[in-house]
């Protein structure tokens, strides 16, 4: 660790040179004048540690300007960072022009207590929500259809839905009216059913954040279920998701199989997906210059419940 005589230790410290917020949680990450020190372990880019405090925070990098004080010459992301230092953090003028747009706080309020509301919308037996017809309409062709002069919904002054999950359901509506959400879904199973909400009511830019959500929540632990959630969807998942979990699963292969001691019969539940999945690694091995060889069994038209599943494959890795 790096140190200053005396042994003492050396921080590059993030200050908030104003309110810090996280737009798409409407929410104050950090007050003004708070501040968030790092150690300086060892030589590090000033780009890699501005990374670290927005992972830290949750806060979005592109929207933030860093300002190195107490130097003359003014930080570059390449800049290697061996010395303590401040370092006061602002948001950037676009991220202020979007925080001060007046049409979110109008729309929001509208969401919120429903004036001139046209329309009751009803999820399972909860309280109906007063919304606008031209609203939900206008952002899901879903909506659109419903309210057409040849749908049973356009006459009717309440329109009533089912769904598993309520509070997701209401999560899309906030991103209808808002283009955000202020509680986005924690658990990545339930990302993963907002973004079946999202393709059901073809909200495309709320399809593609979910997407986005998930692949920042993939990890070892949960790269098995989205894998069955992936296949199992194939025809409306983007390929950037694909690319994403199906490369988590290669690269950390070795943890993910000790992590799952069942891990072909829970893969085999998705019929050919170990396949694809196996196909993936050995070809990844091979351009790596490593030898793989599997040896599986037909296991394509085997029930996912039966003890015949069970596979003998063998890998062989040379340098």
């Amino acid at each position: 660790m790096l140190k200053k005589k005396g042994s003492e230790q050396l921080d590059i410290i993030f200050e908030a040179g104003e309110d810090l917020l996280n737009i798409s949680k409407n929410q104050v990450i950090m007050i003004k004048n708070n501040s968030i020190k790092l150690p300086i372990i060892r030589p590090r880019t000033f780009l890699s540690y501005s990374l670290e405090f927005c992972g830290i925070t949750n806060l979005n990098y592109k929207m933030l300007r860093f300002q190195s004080l107490g130097r003359d010459i003014r930080f570059k992301p390449e800049t290697s960072i061996m010395t303590a230092c401040l370092v006061k953090v602002i948001h950037t003028t676009e991220f202020s022009q979007m925080a001060q747009n007046p049409l979110k706080t109008s729309f929001q309020t509208l969401f919120n207590h429903g004036a001139h509301s046209d329309i009751l919308l009803q999820i399972n037996d909860e309280q109906p929500l007063l919304l606008h017809k031209c609203i939900l309409a206008s952002r899901s062709p879903k909506f659109n259809g419903m309210f057409s002069m040849n749908m049973i919904e356009s006459n009717q002054s309440v329109l009533r839905v089912e769904c598993k999950k309520p509070d997701l359901f209401k999560v899309m509506l906030q991103w209808i009216y808002c283009g955000y959400w202020k509680e986005f879904p924690v658990e990545i199973e339930d990302t993963c059913d907002l973004m079946l909400l999202a393709d059901e009511y073809l909200i495309a830019d709320l399809k593609q954040k979910c997407e986005e959500d998930i692949i920042s929540k993939l990890n070892s632990n949960n790269i098995l279920q989205i894998l069955q959630f992936v296949e199992k969807h194939s025809n409306i998942i983007s390929s950037m998701l694909l690319e994403k979990t199906n490369s988590m699963f290669i690269d950390d292969f070795d943890k993910i199989h000790k992590l799952n001691s069942d891990l072909e019969r829970e893969i085999t539940k998705v019929p050919g997906l170990m396949t694809k999945l196996f196909q993936n690694l050995h070809q990844k091995k091979i351009r790596k210059g490593r030898k793989v060889h599997f040896v599986v069994d037909d296991f394509d038209n085997q029930e996912s419940d039966s003890d015949d599943y069970v596979r003998n494959y063998t890998q062989h890795f040379y340098q």
